[in-house]
């Protein structure tokens, strides 16, 4: 399989949870079989490309992050005055807030809310500075960085 199908796979996976997360599912009561029928694809085909429904939601967070990112580089791509800048950030928050953030708070909520008891892992690299993806799940979980 190309890398551009397995990309694929895993993004009709996602897709197919925010689908549910809007229908109202609850990402803890998702189940894998839900997500492989909305994603269209066989059970054992999600299992293919995730171990668990948690990879998937902490997937989920990344992709969507990654998602809000591509919106925002295109959105000021060719935004070349203070006028234009504001007028687009307003637009945007307003266009979050009103389509996607409830959905990104079920999401959050279901990797950990703020000031839970579970601790971020103590993931540092070898110049001791900490992994982006311990870092984003520590700001989802109300820590600044990773213990």
């Amino acid at each position: 399989m190309t890398m551009d199908n397995h990309a694929a796979r895993k993004a009709a996976v996602y897709e197919a949870a925010l689908q549910l997360v809007a229908r109202g599912v609850s990402p803890a009561a998702m189940t894998i079989q839900q997500l492989a029928d909305t994603a269209g694809i066989g059970k054992g085909t999600v299992y293919g490309y995730f171990s668990s429904k948690e990879e998937i939601l902490q997937g989920l967070a990344e992709y969507c992050f990654a998602r809000e990112n591509e919106r925002i580089r295109v959105l000021f791509a060719d935004c070349c005055t203070l006028a234009g800048l504001e007028e687009r950030a307003v637009a945007y928050l307003q266009d979050i807030a009103a389509n996607r953030m409830g959905d990104y708070k079920m999401i959050a909520q279901a990797l950990g809310t703020p000031g839970s008891a579970s601790p971020c892992p103590p993931v540092r690299t070898s110049c001791g500075t900490s992994c982006a993806r311990c870092s984003y799940a520590c700001r989802l979980r109300g820590r600044s960085t990773p213990r």
